[in-house]
C-alpha cells in the first residue's frame, strides 16, 4: 500500500516568495529590491485546503497582505518642509537629512546630526522661518538664511552655524563648534565655549567668550572675553569690548572702547588702532 506524503506541496516560485517576505520583514531597514507583487502574477491559483495557503493568501490578492507589511515605504522620522502656519517640536534631523524651515514655519527642540562621523544633517532657516533650541550635532549644519531667525541654538562636537547676508541668530552657544557670520548677517548674545569660534564677517553683538575665540573681520561690541581670545583683523572693528582675567584681544584692524581687568591683555599690532581703552587692576 502506498502512503501519500502530508506534506504540503509549495512551487519553488512560491517558497522563493516567502522567503523574500520574511527576509524582508527581518531586514526592514534595507529591504530587498525585488517586489513580492511582480512574482504574484506568474503565482499558479491556490487551491483551498493547503498548508501554505495563509502565507500565500496575498498573492492571489495582489499581493495585498505581504506587501503592506513588508514593502510600504519608510517615512522620516521628522518634517523635511516647515511652511507657513506649520509647527513642528522635538524632531531628529539624522546624517544627510534636510529640514527646511520658510514662511512663517517654526521649530522647537529639533536636533540635528548624529554623533557619528558622517555627512550631517542640514536645518535651512529662510524667510518667515523661524526656529527654537535647535541642538546641532557632529557635523551636522543649520544655516540661518535672509529673513530667518534662528534662536537658543546649541552648536556641539563640530557642529556649524551660518548665518547669511539677512539672518539673524540669538542666543547661540558653540561648543567645540563654528558660528560663522556672513557678510549682513547678525548674531546676538552667542556664547562661546571652550574649542569653540565664531568668525563675524557681519556684525557680532554681546558675545562671551570662555575659553573660545572670536575673529572679527567685520564688527563686534560688547564682547566680553573670560579666558578666550578676540582677534580683530584688518577691516574689522570692536568696541565696548571687556578682557577679564585670562581674555585676549589682539588688535590688527580697530578697538574702541576697550576695557582691560586684572589678568587680561591687549595687544596692538601693526597697521592695527585702539582708542579709549581702560586698563584696571594689573590689566595689560
Amino acid at each position: 500500500m502506498k502512503v501519500k506524503s502530508c506534506k504540503p506541496s509549495i512551487s519553488r516560485k512560491k517558497a522563493l516568495s516567502i522567503l523574500m517576505a520574511v527576509t524582508n520583514g527581518v531586514n526592514s531597514l534595507a529591504p530587498l529590491a525585488m517586489p513580492l507583487v511582480a512574482v504574484s502574477t506568474e503565482m499558479p491559483k491556490v487551491r483551498e485546503g493547503k498548508a501554505d495557503d495563509l502565507l500565500a493568501l496575498s498573492f492571489n490578492r495582489g499581493g495585498q497582505i505581504l506587501d503592506r507589511l513588508f514593502f510600504t515605504t519608510a517615512y522620516a522620522a521628522y518634517t523635511p518642509e516647515v511652511s507657513a502656519t506649520v509647527t513642528v517640536s522635538d524632531e531628529v534631523i539624522d546624517d544627510g537629512g534636510t529640514q527646511n524651515v520658510y514662511g512663517t514655519g517654526s521649530t522647537t527642540n529639533v536636533t540635528v546630526g548624529s554623533a557619528t562621523v558622517g555627512p550631517g544633517g542640514t536645518q535651512n532657516v529662510s524667510s518667515g522661518g523661524s526656529t527654537t533650541g535647535t541642538t546641532i550635532n557632529m557635523n551636522g549644519w543649520q544655516h540661518v538664511y535672509d529673513g530667518g531667525v534662528a534662536s537658543g541654538t546649541t552648536i556641539d562636537n563640530l557642529g556649524r552655524q551660518i548665518v547669511h547676508s539677512g539672518g539673524i541668530a540669538s542666543g547661540t552657544i558653540i561648543n567645540i563648534a563654528s558660528q560663522i557670520v556672513s557678510s549682513g548677517g547678525s548674531a546676538d548674545s552667542t556664547t562661546i565655549n571652550n574649542g569653540g569660534g565664531q568668525s563675524v564677517y557681519g556684525s557680532a553683538t554681546n558675545t562671551t567668550i570662555d575659553r573660545g575665540s572670536q575673529n572679527v573681520y567685520g564688527i563686534a561690541s560688547g564682547t566680553t572675553i573670560n579666558s578666550g581670545t578676540q582677534t580683530v583683523y584688518s577691516g574689522g572693528s570692536a568696541s565696548g569690548t571687556i578682557v577679564s582675567s585670562g581674555g585676549t584681544q589682539d588688535v590688527y584692524g580697530s578697538a574702541t572702547g576697550t576695557t582691560i581687568n586684572g589678568g587680561g591683555y591687549q595687544n596692538v599690532y601693526s597697521g592695527g588702532s585702539a582708542a579709549s581703552t581702560t586698563v584696571n587692576n594689573s590689566g595689560t
